[in-house]
């Protein structure tokens, strides 16, 4: 399964991609941005999971992200800062996001969000 990860943060994608390849075989994770998405230089489908940070700087995530929702099929995960609250995430759960994540991210909970959606389930808790 590809995991698609939208994140201006490259350590924290660095991060993540290591949880993944030593936890979960098969799964690959790519970095993109959110005009990869929308020009469609990078083609999802609802057999992979997209990763979308909704703490880009300079954005307004949440529209970016209706916006992605509106062009593919492939589910979408929000990931937020546990420090700013979970505003933006109950407006993305509300616009269709499949589940959330929270950062700092803890490896079983990553583990288990991705678990859920490559058995084509929703919401890890």
């Amino acid at each position: 399964m590809d995991i698609y990860f939208i994140e201006a943060d490259l350590k924290l994608f660095q991060e993540v991609k290591e949880i993944v390849e030593k936890n979960l075989e098969h799964m690959r994770v790519i970095r993109c941005s959110t005009e990869n998405i929308l020009n469609g230089e990078v083609q999802t489908d609802s057999s992979g999971l997209l990763v979308m940070d909704l703490d880009l700087p300079g954005k307004n995530s949440i529209s970016l992200f209706d916006e992605i929702r509106g062009k593919t099929s492939t589910p979408i995960v929000v990931l937020d800062d546990i420090k700013i609250g979970a505003g933006r995430v109950m407006k993305a759960l509300r616009l269709g996001a499949s589940d959330y994540l929270f950062k700092p991210i803890h490896d079983s909970r990553l583990i288990a969000t991705i678990i859920t959606h490559s058995k084509g389930e929703r919401y890890a808790i």
